[in-house]
This record gives C-alpha cells, sequence and structure tokens, in this order.
C-alpha cells in the first residue's frame, strides 16, 4: 500500500471513530434520535393526516346528511336555528355585589418555567409557575413525575393539576368551567394567578405543521387600555401579551375552564371573588347558557365549540342525553370545517363526550370515537380514551379487548387509577 493510500485509509478510520465517539455523546445523540424521530412523525402524517379522521355517531348518505344539516341550520348556515335547549338546574347562589375592578393589574414573584426541552410538559410548566408565586418549591419536572410519569402521553388534564395541587403540596386548587374576562380580571386584581386551558393554533415541532393543539397559560396581568392579558407562557414567553379577543376566542376551545392556586388560608378571598362560580352546578349552567347563545352567533369552529361546550355543560348538569344529542351535532359539524381547521386533537383533552355516551349505553360508538381518536396520533399514548374504549368493550362483553386497552393505558400513565379499579373488578390487581 503506498503512502498516500496509508494517509486516506488513516483519515477515513479517524473520521470513523469520531463519529463513533460523537454518538457515544448524550447531547449529540439525542439531537439525532430527535431528528429521525421528527423524519419519521413528518412521513407518518403525510401518509395518514390525522385532520382526515372523521367520527360520525350515525351512518348517513351524502343526502341524508345535507337534509340534516338543513334541518339543523335552517336556510341559512350563518344564522342556525338551535333545536335543544338545554335543562338548567335551579341552584341557589350567594348574592355578591362586585367590586369595581382597576383599569390595570399585576402580578408580580412568579419564577417563569418554560416547557422546551421535554415532551408535552405545557401543563407541568404552567403549574409550577403557579405555584411558585406562593412560595412552593419545585420545578416542572417535579410535578411532572406524578402527572406525566411517561413522555409520550398527550396530555395532563385540569383535574390532574389540582389533583396534583390538592395531595402533593399544602397549598389547595378549584377549577370551574364558564369563566369570563371579567372574573379573571377580579382575580389578578385581587393577587391570584389564574391558570386556564385553551385551543390555539401552533406550528408542530416535530412536523412544522401549523394546526389546533390544547395549550396551558398562567394569568398575572391585565390593562385594559391595551386590551390585553399579560400571561406567562410556557411555550413562547414569559409576560407574554394576549389580546383579551384572542384569549376570550382560544379559551371558549375549553370551555372556558380555569384553576386557581391558593394557600388554604386565603379560602375566603377566594370564594369572595369566585362569586356566583362558587357553586359547581351553577357555574355549569353558566357555561352551558354560554355556549348556548353561542350557537346562534358563530360559524365554522367556533360553532363546533359551542355545541361541544353545550354538550360538556349539559354533562355536568347530569343531562347525559341533552349533552349526548349535543355532541352528535358537534360531530355532524366536524366534516363540513376546512381541513386545516379541524381540532383533531380535541378528544385528547376532553372526555365530556365518551362520558355522555356511555351513559346512554352507546357503547359502540365510544369505542368508534375513541378509535378515531387514537388514529390521530403515531403514538397513541391517551390513557383517557383508552380507558373509555376499555370500559365500552367490557360493558360489550369483549373482556380481552377491554383488558387490553384498560393494561395499555396503564402504560401510558402508570398508576391511573380509573383503569385500575376496573381491572381490579375485573380480577386483576396489577
Amino acid at each position: 500500500m503506498g503512502k498516500s493510500a496509508k494517509i486516506i485509509l488513516i483519515i477515513i478510520i479517524a473520521v470513523l471513530l469520531l463519529c463513533v465517539s460523537s454518538i457515544s455523546i448524550r447531547p449529540i445523540r439525542d439531537r439525532i434520535a430527535w431528528q429521525l424521530e421528527t423524519w419519521r412523525t413528518r412521513i407518518y402524517y403525510a401518509i395518514t393526516p390525522p385532520e382526515d379522521v372523521v367520527f360520525l355517531p350515525i351512518e348517513v348518505t351524502a343526502a341524508a346528511y345535507a337534509t340534516l344539516q338543513a334541518e339543523i341550520f335552517g336556510s341559512s348556515a350563518r344564522t342556525p336555528t338551535p333545536f335543544l335547549q338545554p335543562t338548567f338546574i335551579s341552584t341557589p347562589v350567594p348574592d355578591i355585589s362586585p367590586t369595581p375592578l382597576p383599569a390595570a393589574a399585576a402580578i408580580s414573584g412568579v419564577t417563569y418555567q418554560s416547557q422546551h426541552g421535554l415532551w408535552n410538559y405545557c401543563a407541568p410548566a404552567t403549574l409550577a409557575m403557579g405555584l411558585s408565586y406562593w412560595g412552593w418549591v419545585g420545578d416542572r419536572t417535579n410535578i411532572g413525575q406524578v402527572v406525566k410519569p411517561v413522555e409520550t402521553d398527550k396530555n395532563v388534564m385540569m383535574t390532574e393539576l389540582a389533583d396534583y395541587v390538592n395531595t402533593e403540596t399544602q397549598f389547595k386548587a378549584l377549577y370551574r368551567y364558564g369563566g369570563d374576562l371579567t372574573l379573571l380580571k377580579s382575580f389578578v386584581a385581587s393577587g391570584f394567578p389564574v391558570v386556564i386551558e385553551k385551543g390555539t393554533f401552533i406550528h408542530e415541532t416535530a412536523t412544522g405543521r401549523l394546526s389546533w393543539m390544547g395549550h396551558y397559560n398562567l394569568i398575572t396581568g391585565y390593562d385594559d387600555n391595551q386590551q390585553t392579558f399579560i400571561v406567562q407562557d410556557a411555550y413562547f414567553a414569559a409576560d407574554y401579551p394576549i389580546a383579551y379577543a384572542l384569549i376570550e376566542q382560544e379559551w371558549s376551545g375549553f370551555n372556558n375552564i380555569f384553576l386557581v392556586v391558593y394557600p388554604p388560608a386565603e379560602e375566603a378571598r377566594v370564594q369572595q371573588v369566585l362569586g356566583v362560580w362558587q357553586d359547581v352546578p351553577a357555574s355549569a349552567q353558566i357555561a352551558a347558557q354560554a355556549a348556548y347563545d353561542e350557537i346562534s352567533n358563530t360559524v365554522e369552529l367556533d360553532q363546533f365549540f359551542a355545541w361541544y361546550n353545550l354538550g360538556s355543560s349539559m354533562q355536568l348538569t347530569g343531562d347525559s342525553r341533552g349533552a349526548a344529542a349535543a355532541f352528535d351535532t358537534a360531530f355532524q359539524l366536524y366534516p363540513s370545517l376546512p381541513p386545516e381547521r379541524r381540532p383533531f386533537r380535541v378528544l385528547w383533552y376532553r372526555d365530556e363526550a365518551y362520558q355522555a355516551y356511555y351513559t346512554m349505553a352507546r357503547y359502540q360508538q365510544v369505542i368508534d370515537l375513541a378509535t378515531a381518536t387514537l388514529d390521530t396520533a403515531r403514538e397513541p399514548c391517551m390513557e383517557e380514551s383508552l380507558y373509555w374504549r376499555g370500559v365500552a368493550s367490557r360493558a360489550l362483553g369483549d373482556i380481552a379487548a377491554a383488558r387490553a386497552d384498560l393494561e395499555k393505558s396503564l402504560e401510558c400513565h402508570p398508576g391511573y387509577r380509573p383503569s385500575q379499579q376496573v381491572l381490579i373488578q375485573m380480577g386483576n390487581s396489577n
């Protein structure tokens, strides 16, 4: 072998050794894994677009569907004629005179935390910020280990955040539906940061696609002159300004749900700010009425959420029959939405439709809806959808399918109590 050939061979070996050693360095190895995962995800969604997955609660022909649309909306798609009137429960609520609010208010003392660097960590990061205001010592990973022990779990619900505060800290938390902008301002003006969950269009990190997804914000300020809230946004930035109108629109994607964290000594002040929202049934009625009012004043995606929120609120008031009818209407609207506007992740975050259909013994439709939801993800790690498909399969006598889904839900979220309880009933103590 000539001298030049030996030199070339040495260079090749050196390069190969460098590549191997580089892969052994964790940051480089993680970056390579991230890139591979990104490309796999992009290829998957290019072949199977999630927005093309459609669930219809009833099988209808095109002609029958057009007739159904006409019956629901009348002659004009912009001025629908509602056919469903919610049945409200009469519940007395305290009559508290509102305190005049300042034109602007801000809360300081929140330690900002980003969600980046970990998968789907918006919820733990946002709750960590809310707790930091009250002197809690910890960070997003402390919360994530409990509410999101498996990285690929697609979502953390508001109920899980409240449970974490109430069981893992010395503080208290409560959540309600049907909040409004004035209530958010009242909490801020009284010195209480508020967590809200909303739906927003964000470019997906893995695919670069612009699509609807759930997101948490911590409200820490507002300014009537600027018509903006100041939020701690784990995805975008600290002290992030968002227009009132945008908050109002995005918040409706989650039935205006909000969560307040506070020390037990502040219980009386929190209840005073809550006013009529103190009473859980009353808050559900407020949310139901708001959704019903929006049905005739909205179109497209906003109208879809108005019907979905009506179903959610009616389920909360105990009217499962009316809730199922409202969900039916929302899902019948879904195919008419432009594909790029379809919120295919809605059942990733909100399981009220499962509850309504299951209560009405529409078990096969629970299974079909859960299957459609799971089909929208390359890694369908959604313990709620797996749980509901499992219990619906059990109700239909398919014990093997039920057990498989319930066990899979525990892989997505070890310790998930609903699945554990059903498996115990089925004779499995795992």
